[in-house]
């Protein structure tokens, strides 16, 4: 028992130091974007992956069509803005994932809520561009690998596929999820109530 608690103290201080075994926070903004990351950075890129690896160990037993691959590669672009709604978790500042309020505990931290607001988005940029890079580092590897043979599928995806493709999907996702985030820290509940009733009749 003694070993294990040594390993795993062992591998908290290198992995994810706490302050008293790292260098102090040097201001509060720092503290505040430490404990952002930690709760909720990881959220959109850990979708992303468990996505590939879903996606691709299917395609691995079932199919092996590289036609195919190359299409679920560009569905999971569009899916990126998508997730998008992640947002609202991410824009979250309340007492817990319940709450979008504000407590009066979080509240008395030494920060503006233009300081709260602008760590926030910074975490949400951060993973938001971690999520788009573990999607277009592989989606263009496998681009390159494919034209470099001459074997890129011909579809009609393909054909309205352009430079700009990868570019819009990080802008799209970003869109969607810094906007969503921005509602969510106002901390008002009907705004959420018509903006999930009201998008899909708008749609």
């Amino acid at each position: 028992m003694l070993f294990r608690s040594g390993i795993i103290a062992f591998i908290e201080r290198v992995f994810d130091p706490p302050p008293e075994f790292g260098p102090p926070f040097s201001s509060p903004l720092q503290a505040q974007y430490w404990m952002e990351w930690r709760r909720k950075g990881w959220a959109m890129p850990a979708i992303v992956l468990f996505g590939m690896f879903i996606g691709l160990s299917i395609w691995v037993i079932c199919n092996r069509n590289v036609k195919e691959l190359f299409e679920g590669f560009m569905a999971g672009g569009t899916m990126l803005s998508l997730m998008g709604f992640i947002g609202l978790f991410l824009g979250n500042v309340g007492s817990n994932d319940k709450s979008f309020d504000m407590g009066h505990f979080l509240a008395t931290r030494p920060l503006t809520n233009t300081e709260i607001a602008q760590t926030t988005l910074k975490v949400l940029a951060k993973s938001v561009l971690l999520a788009w890079t573990i999607w277009a580092v592989p989606f263009l590897a496998l681009f390159v690998i494919l034209a470099a043979n001459h074997a890129l599928p011909t579809n009609d995806a393909l054909h309205d596929f352009g430079w700009w493709y990868a570019p819009a999907m990080l802008i799209g996702s970003w869109t969607v999820a810094s906007i969503l985030a921005t509602i969510a820290m106002t901390g008002r509940s009907y705004i959420f109530i018509f903006v999930i009733c009201g998008l899909p009749a708008a749609f």
